[in-house]
């Protein structure tokens, strides 16, 4: 997230809700009757209707004006998975927002912002394969008595990359060489290399349960052997059968995949585009963004 604190959201100027102009009405036919009977009760309880239809214009203003959002870029998840966009939420001290309506991509949730400094997210629907731009994210709050409403908008700002969905039946690409010396790696000699996004079929004992216990989501725990000695796979673009460009990409997503969970190094060929062979999480999402970036032509 960027150093610099964000400016308070630009609101819209209050506007009555279809409760709030039925309200309005009701005052009106009070002032009517008041004025026609002469009856005192009537005036007072218009004037007092009014003034709770006046007041409740401030303050739902007062519930929106002034909040500061932040939003940090997405990770990156493979197409037909939901995303979430992390925002972290700005109060001043003392200061407690409740009932404000959130809508992005079509997704409503209502929250309520504590005083000082939150952090919550949203929820990103699936999306395609490529580089997407979340939002804009509206805001409305018709606190407290739903009389009246007040808007504002909020672009987050950042990009969110989709992968491509790891599938294919394609087999891996194997290199059976080995370099003088080399030896499978024996159990125990794998050394932690990191995290990476979990893919379905991943083995239930390599999954990162500390993060999930947090609420992180689902990730796989990858390792590699230093001793290694296997020859790097090249996954080649013009090595893949599929026909159209979303199927080779989905299968060279799934041979990526594949490599980490069996440990065995491999570099990336696509169009205009060379990754040298690698193992681990960083090699992983360098290869994926690659992919998420692949334009034809």
């Amino acid at each position: 997230m960027s150093t610099l604190p964000p400016a308070p959201l630009p609101t819209t100027p209050p506007r009555p809700t279809t409760m709030g102009l039925g309200v309005l009405g009701l005052i009106a036919l009070l002032l009517i009757g008041a004025i026609n009977y002469g009856n005192n009760l009537s005036f007072l309880l218009a004037f007092l209707l009014f003034g709770l239809w006046i007041n409740s214009a401030w303050q739902a203003r007062r519930n929106l004006a002034g909040l500061r959002l932040q939003a940090e870029a997405p990770q990156a998840v493979f197409a037909g998975e939901a995303g979430r966009l992390a925002l972290l939420s700005m109060n001043g001290p003392g200061v407690f927002r409740p009932g404000i309506v959130l809508e992005l991509d079509e997704v409503t949730s209502t929250h309520g912002f504590a005083a000082g400094t939150e952090n919550f997210a949203l929820p990103l629907p699936p999306r395609r394969r490529g580089l997407h731009t979340p939002g804009p994210i509206r805001l409305y709050s018709e606190h407290p008595f739903g009389l009246w409403r007040i808007g504002a908008l909020f672009h987050p700002g950042v990009e969110w990359l989709v992968y491509p969905a790891p599938r294919g039946q394609q087999p891996l690409p194997t290199q059976d060489a080995r370099p003088e010396g080399a030896r499978q790696a024996r159990p125990g000699e794998e050394e932690f290399d990191g995290v990476r996004p979990y893919v379905a079929g991943d083995a239930l004992s390599h999954i990162a349960w500390k993060q999930a216990g947090r609420g992180l989501g689902l990730f796989t725990k990858s390792f590699e052997n230093p001793r290694q000695g296997l020859e790097s796979n090249w996954l080649d673009w013009t090595a893949v059968q599929a026909g159209t460009v979303e199927d080779r990409l989905s299968q060279l997503a799934r041979w990526i995949v594949d490599c980490e969970r069996l440990n065995q190094p491999y570099g990336l060929r696509l169009p205009r585009l060379e990754i040298a062979p690698g193992l681990g999480p960083t090699h992983q999402t360098a290869c994926l963004s690659a992919l998420a970036r692949f334009k034809e032509g």
